[in-house]
């Protein structure tokens, strides 16, 4: 099972249409998200657990009130109930992005805006990620920086260890969209590409299965 579901926040949304879930979350996620300062930031937090939640809700049949998620040790949200899958969440611009498998998996999905690649890529890439970018046209510059951006995000919440990994010293060929390492088991993480909007870049990461291609759109 691998699967892949976009949510479009459509403009008359508010963060209160989905206040309903802070019965149901967990008190540090609910604390998180109360904190955050923009409305539009509320909403897609609360957007996206209303997402995962109502995948499990039309997969399983599962209330929502019934369903349960927790967080692991390296603060990894999981299915405690139902428990027999994994899980992961992105959110960029107007869409929010989750990904189910029933192997460990990450999601990143970001909204491709003008910002200062060169400020920017040295706190995220290393040297010859950085040629790699510059070696290009402007256009195919953001390109490039999105597409090595989704790849790093995605399979670090894959692995769920968040600030614990090295980001730097992660290396990718993407010709052959996989990643370069000594690390045999990081070597089975498998990553697709997934194209919806030419303004948006959406990658995901399984381990040892071949994403899925479809988009399940809710």
């Amino acid at each position: 099972m691998n699967e892949i579901y976009l949510s479009y926040i459509e403009k008359s949304e508010k963060s209160e249409d989905y206040s309903f879930l802070l019965n149901y979350l967990p008190f540090e996620r609910k604390k998180y998200i109360q904190k955050k300062k923009l409305d539009s930031d509320r909403l897609r937090s609360l957007k996206g657990d209303w997402l995962i939640r109502e995948v499990i809700r039309r997969k399983s049949g599962i209330n929502f009130e019934d369903i349960i998620i927790r967080t692991d040790k390296d603060l990894k949200p999981y299915p405690a109930m139902p428990s027999d899958f994994y899980f992961n969440i992105s959110h960029s611009g107007d869409y929010i992005a989750c990904i189910i498998s029933d192997q460990p998996c990450g999601i990143d999905i970001e909204e491709i805006i003008d910002i200062d690649i060169d400020e920017i890529a040295p706190t995220v890439f290393n040297r010859r990620q950085i040629d790699f970018i510059n070696s290009s046209t402007y256009a195919e510059r953001f390109n490039r920086f999105y597409t090595l951006w989704t790849i790093k995000e995605s399979f670090i919440k894959a692995l769920g260890k968040g600030f614990k990994i090295d980001v730097l010293g992660l290396d990718f060929d993407l010709e052959k969209f996989k990643i370069i390492s000594e690390n045999k088991e990081w070597k089975k993480f498998k990553f697709g590409q997934h194209f919806f909007d030419e303004n948006y870049k959406l990658t995901s990461c399984i381990y040892d299965c071949e994403p899925g291609k479809k988009i399940n759109f809710i």
